[in-house]
């Protein structure tokens, strides 16, 4: 036999082989698309539940021990409470607020102390120097009948805003607090001056 004969066949099964190797992948291909398109789309919730607060929610903080989340909505003037127990992602019905809290005005940052039952919230408004100090023993999932009461609040040389927008707007970024819990005590940033 010719050798270049025997060569010459042996290119041709062999690009026979790969072409057959690329229609069974193409073939495989359009079997799974054809598969797919015949299954039904999953139910998926395309949008998570919202909770209804007040006007441009900025910071928001969690109780564990009473499962309740505590929404600081800087615009209202008021922190929204909401019950845990009834919000959650296999439990969205109750998604709302079950009290609200008037801090004072543009709570920004809030920061919780669970050990002493209170919650702090920066206050951007007004001088933008103040802390609201809120009781939070009886304003809570399990319990919301302080949670009308006005809170007292903390007056600190310094601001706890830094001004980004117009003066009339409580805009900008605002100072985070921090509690050291071992030693309790509560650290606030000045947010113009840099100061702690």
């Amino acid at each position: 036999m010719d050798p270049a004969r025997s060569l010459a066949s042996g290119k041709s099964s062999f690009q026979l082989s790969r072409a057959r190797l690329a229609l069974a992948g193409l073939l495989l291909f359009a079997a799974a698309g054809f598969a797919a398109m015949s299954m039904k789309a999953p139910k998926l919730p395309w949008i998570a539940p919202l909770i209804p607060t007040g006007s441009w929610p900025v910071h928001i903080m969690v109780d564990q021990a009473t499962n309740t989340a505590y929404i600081a909505n800087q615009l209202d003037n008021t922190i929204s409470v909401v019950d845990g127990r009834n919000c959650s992602a296999r439990h969205t019905p109750n998604c709302t607020a079950i009290a609200t809290i008037s801090p004072g005005p543009n709570p920004t940052d809030l920061i919780l102390d669970a050990p002493h039952r209170t919650l702090f919230a920066t206050l951007a408004g007004g001088n933008s120097d103040s802390i609201a100090v809120i009781d939070i023993s009886s304003c809570n999932a399990t319990n919301t009948s302080g949670c009308t009461q006005t809170p007292k609040q903390i007056v600190f040389p310094g601001t706890t805003l830094w001004q980004g927008g117009a003066a009339s707007v409580p805009f900008g970024f605002p100072a985070i607090v921090d509690l050291d819990e071992t030693t309790h005590t509560l650290y606030v940033p000045d947010a113009n001056e840099g100061a702690i």
